[in-house]
């Protein structure tokens, strides 16, 4: 089995951004809402506020109170304009069981790779079928965690991330191999 990371690994840049763009295509007026979140993402570098504080405050931004519905048209429609590199399509062509673990949206990630991988993604809460929140966050340790719990006993041959932070899913595999714009460096953590 392998375990993947998805931004900068799979693809050339995080996905984050671009969703809330997607959405705010449609709901115009939230827009106004960017100076407010790129002073989130201050904030997140400065280490004032952590990265489950970053994702709520998205989330309140752009995507509460959107229905279900609305929600999973987004994630189909951005997943079409997200840009996969050489690495994707090396690893869709092998036959081992493929496991992304990534703190993007589960639905958009799923919706842009198919079903040749399974993904395990940051989840929301919903309320009468409309977005309330952050549900869980796929991140740092807890992509560890998770992992270990949900395939318990198994073993994982490789793994590829394009960060150190994700150290908690490169202690779970044999081979471990840091991605920087498509190159592919192996690492012994």
């Amino acid at each position: 089995m392998i375990l993947i990371d998805f931004d900068k690994t799979l693809t050339y840049r995080d996905t984050l951004l671009g969703f809330f763009i997607t959405v705010c295509k449609t709901y115009k007026y939230k827009f106004i809402f960017f100076p407010f979140y790129f002073l989130s993402m201050i904030l997140l570098k400065l280490k004032i506020i952590n990265n489950d504080k970053f994702k709520q405050i998205g989330i309140y931004f752009f995507l509460k109170n959107i229905s279900k519905k609305k929600y999973q048209k987004f994630s189909v429609e951005y997943s079409k304009k997200i840009k996969l590199n050489k690495l994707f399509y090396k690893l869709k062509k092998c036959n081992e069981k493929k496991i992304i673990v990534t703190a993007s949206f589960q639905e958009y990630v799923s919706q842009c790779v198919g079903n040749k991988f399974i993904v395990h993604g940051t989840k929301l809460n919903y309320n009468d079928n409309k977005i309330a929140g952050l549900k869980l966050n796929m991140y740092g340790n807890l992509k560890g965690n998770y992992i270990t719990k949900y395939y318990k006993n198994s073993n994982f041959d490789s793994c590829y991330s394009d960060s150190l932070s994700d150290i908690s899913i490169f202690k779970l595999a044999k081979n471990k191999y840091l991605v920087n714009n498509e190159k592919i460096k192996k690492i012994d953590i």
